[in-house]
C-alpha cells in the first residue's frame, strides 16, 4: 500500500492489527506503555512486532472507510467495512447450532462519540452498545453497534423486536432456529413473525408487550 511518499506492507498490517488486539486481553493505561522497560509494562509481544514510532504512524495513518464517500446517516460508518467483514466471517464459520441467544453487550469506552452509552447498574456503565446474536457457548454469529433509537420504521415491533429480525436475516435458509431472549425483544408481533420465517423462540413477556 503507497499513498505520497507513505508505505506500508501486508506484514506490517498483521502485525499492527496484532498489537491491537493483544491490546483488548493484556490492557495497560495507555498504549505506548508496551514499549516502556519499566518490567510492569513492557511486553515483548508488541515490541518484537514493530516500534513503537512506527505503530503510532500507522495509527495515524490507518482508515477502513474513504473519507469521501462516508454514510452521513451511519455514525460507524468508518468501521463500517471492518463490521460487515466481521459478521460475514463470524456468519461462514457458524456451525448451525439450532440454539441461540440475542443480548445487548458493552465495550467500554470513555471518549467523546455521539453512540456512548451510560447504563446504571451495569458492570461496565460507559461505553457502546453492541446488540449480539450467539451460540450457547457465546460464539458471535452477528452483530450490531447501536447508533440510538432513530426512526423505528415498524412501531408493532419496536426497536427490540427490529433488532431480532435484523440479526436472524441472513440465517432464514437452513436449520430451524430457537432464539432465547429478555423482555427488551419480545413482543406478539415479534413472535408471530418470527413463527411466519419458521423460527421458535422464547423469553419473558411484559404485560404491555401483549398488544
Amino acid at each position: 500500500m503507497e499513498t505520497g511518499q507513505y508505505t506500508v506492507n501486508d506484514e506490517e498490517i498483521c502485525a499492527f492489527l496484532a498489537v491491537l488486539i493483544l491490546s483488548g486481553y493484556v490492557p495497560l493505561p495507555r498504549r505506548r506503555m508496551y514499549w516502556q522497560q519499566a518490567a510492569d509494562c513492557r511486553n515483548s509481544v508488541a515490541t518484537n512486532f514493530m516500534t513503537r514510532d512506527r505503530f503510532d504512524e500507522i495509527m495515524c495513518n490507518f482508515h477502513l472507510a474513504d473519507n469521501n464517500q462516508l454514510h452521513k446517516e451511519d455514525k460507524f460508518a468508518k468501521l463500517r467495512p471492518r463490521f460487515d467483514n466481521l459478521n460475514r466471517s463470524f456468519l461462514a464459520r457458524f456451525c448451525s447450532e439450532t440454539r441461540l441467544s440475542i443480548d445487548e453487550s458493552m465495550v467500554p469506552y470513555f471518549g467523546h462519540h455521539g453512540c456512548k452509552q451510560f447504563i446504571r447498574g451495569k458492570p461496565i456503565r460507559f461505553g457502546y452498545k453492541i446488540w449480539c446474536l450467539n451460540t450457547m457457548l457465546g460464539y458471535p454469529i452477528q452483530f450490531q453497534a447501536y447508533q440510538g433509537k432513530g426512526s423505528v420504521t415498524r412501531p408493532e415491533l419496536g426497536l427490540g423486536g427490529l433488532v431480532v429480525l435484523d440479526l436472524i436475516k441472513d440465517l432464514l435458509v437452513g436449520p430451524k432456529y430457537r432464539l432465547y431472549f429478555d423482555n427488551f425483544f419480545i413482543s406478539l408481533h415479534v413472535l408471530d413473525n418470527l413463527t411466519a420465517c419458521g423460527v421458535g423462540a422464547a423469553g419473558t413477556l411484559c404485560s404491555n408487550h401483549t398488544d
